[in-house]
């Protein structure tokens, strides 16, 4: 077998000062029955997808808002980046929070030499529950939007990965942040880029296209 060859930038760019805003995540809930009715009823995602996040202490519960609060952390645990969704029946309410870190969004660091991307937090969770074999091999990061950043910081610091697959919106947008997103990679990296969209918009549509939307129960205002 070819020796694996860690991901190495071409011309590393001059970084940029950001201003400091202090993060300050939300109190968390007692318990997740909202967050959890919402990600598997509503939206269909594998409960032991969800849980096995939440134990990680990745998603849980805002108390204020009951919102599902999506957490990035670096590679001590230190959390960096908070996002938010609403969980009420069509509410169409996220947020980044002020302070947040867009390198650590939302992401899974697994030991195979793949990483997976996605706009937002449901894509990447429905994704898994449609490809859910062996999944905690793998990488994965929402971007929660469609910038690179998150990417490039994988790249710096996960030194399995070879390939990064894009699995952006099934859309102009998407697929035009894709060949954008592309390109940067590779004007700074030496690594295998890929793209994999849904047949559907998104993942999530994807999921729940073969479910009568009778089973998929809405959560109720409370």
């Amino acid at each position: 077998m070819p020796e694996r060859i860690r991901p190495t930038r071409k011309m590393a760019p001059p970084k940029q000062e950001e201003r400091k805003i202090d993060l300050t995540p939300p109190a968390a809930n007692g318990n997740m029955r909202r967050v959890f009715a919402y990600l598997c009823q509503t939206r269909g995602i594998d409960l032991e997808v969800v849980s096995a996040f939440a134990h990680a202490h990745l998603i849980y519960e805002s108390a204020d808002k009951h919102n599902a609060v999506f957490v990035g952390k670096d590679e001590n645990g230190r959390v960096k980046h908070i996002h938010m969704r609403g969980t009420l029946t069509g509410s169409g309410f996220r947020q980044t929070l002020g302070g947040s870190e867009k390198a650590y969004s939302f992401h899974h660091t697994g030991t195979g030499a793949q990483l997976y991307v996605f706009e937002a937090p449901i894509d990447m969770l429905s994704y898994i529950s449609l490809h859910p074999d062996g999944w905690q091999e793998n990488s994965y990061v929402a971007l929660c939007g469609v910038g690179s950043m998150p990417i490039q910081r994988f790249l710096e610091e996960a030194p399995q990965l070879e390939e990064v697959v894009l699995c952006l919106d099934n859309d102009e947008a998407g697929h035009k942040a894709a060949m954008r997103i592309a390109r940067e990679l590779l004007d700074e990296w030496e690594v295998e880029v890929s793209a994999h969209f849904p047949e559907r918009k998104d993942w999530n549509e994807e999921l729940i296209a073969p479910f009568p939307e009778e089973n998929l129960e809405p959560v109720m205002a409370m």
